[in-house]
C-alpha cells in the first residue's frame, strides 16, 4: 500500500494531503534578490 500520490504533471511524490506547487508561478531571481535586499534594510543591522 502506498502512502503517497504522484503529481501527474511533474511526477513529484506527495504526501496524501499535500498539494503540488509545480503549477504555481515561480519568482524570478531578481524578485528573490529584491526581497533579500528589503529584508536586510528592514532588519536594522545596516
Amino acid at each position: 500500500m502506498s502512502y503517497y500520490h504522484t503529481c501527474p504533471l511533474c511526477d513529484a511524490h506527495l504526501d496524501p494531503d499535500e498539494k503540488c506547487d509545480c503549477t504555481e508561478q515561480d519568482t524570478t531571481e531578481e524578485e528573490k534578490e529584491n526581497k533579500d535586499d528589503e529584508a536586510l534594510r528592514n532588519c536594522g543591522n545596516i
